[in-house]
C-alpha cells in the first residue's frame, strides 16, 4: 500500500455490500448499510480481527446506502445517505460498549454520498453529498456536548463522494 504498509484479504462479509461505509472499532472494522444489488441495507456488521471473522451486529433504524460514518465517542455515528426512496438526514450512533444503536438529532439537510471526519473523539463533521435535487458545499458539525448539528462555513465548492481525511494535530 505503501508508507511501509501492507494489505491482507480478510474473509468475505455476510452480505455483499456496495456503497458501503466502513470503520474501524477498535481493534475491529465495522461495516454498516451499502446496496446488495436490490435493495438498501440496514445490516451492520463487524470483523473481529482476533479471531479473523466476521459477527453480525443489530440492524440500523434505517436503510441507508451512501452514507457517512466516523467514529465518535465509544463508537460509531453514521448520517444521511439513501434508503432507496429518498436522501437522508438522519443520523444513528452504534454503542460498542453496549451493542446498541440509537437516534440522534437529524442533521440540518439530507445528504447521500457525504463525506464524514472525526475532528475529534466527541466531534465529528459532515461535509457536501447530495440532497436529491442539487450537490452540496454546505458543512455541518455534531459536538457531543451540544444538542444538534451546527453549520459550519461552506466549502469553495461542491462535491459528492468525495473523501474527508483529519491531517495533522
Amino acid at each position: 500500500i505503501g508508507l511501509g504498509m501492507t494489505s491482507k484479504a480478510i474473509g468475505r462479509a455476510a452480505e455483499t455490500t456496495q456503497s458501503c461505509v466502513a470503520r474501524l472499532l477498535q481493534p475491529n472494522l465495522c461495516i454498516v448499510g451499502g446496496m446488495d444489488g436490490v435493495q438498501c441495507l440496514h445490516s451492520a456488521e463487524v470483523f473481529d480481527a482476533a479471531s479473523s471473522s466476521w459477527q453480525p451486529l443489530p440492524a440500523l433504524a434505517e436503510r441507508r446506502w451512501g452514507a457517512a460514518a466516523a467514529m465518535f465517542g465509544t463508537g460509531v455515528l453514521i448520517t444521511g445517505g439513501h434508503n432507496g426512496i429518498r436522501n437522508l438526514k438522519s443520523a444513528e450512533f452504534f454503542d460498542a460498549d453496549l451493542s446498541t444503536w440509537t437516534p440522534l438529532p437529524s442533521m440540518l439537510e439530507s445528504r447521500g454520498g457525504a463525506a464524514a471526519a472525526a475532528l475529534s473523539r466527541s466531534t465529528v463533521v459532515v461535509c457536501g453529498g447530495f440532497d436529491g435535487t442539487q450537490r452540496l458545499n454546505t458543512v455541518e458539525q455534531l459536538h457531543a456536548s451540544r444538542t444538534g448539528w451546527e453549520p459550519l462555513p461552506p466549502m469553495n465548492e461542491c462535491r459528492q463522494n468525495s473523501a474527508a481525511a483529519v491531517v495533522g494535530g
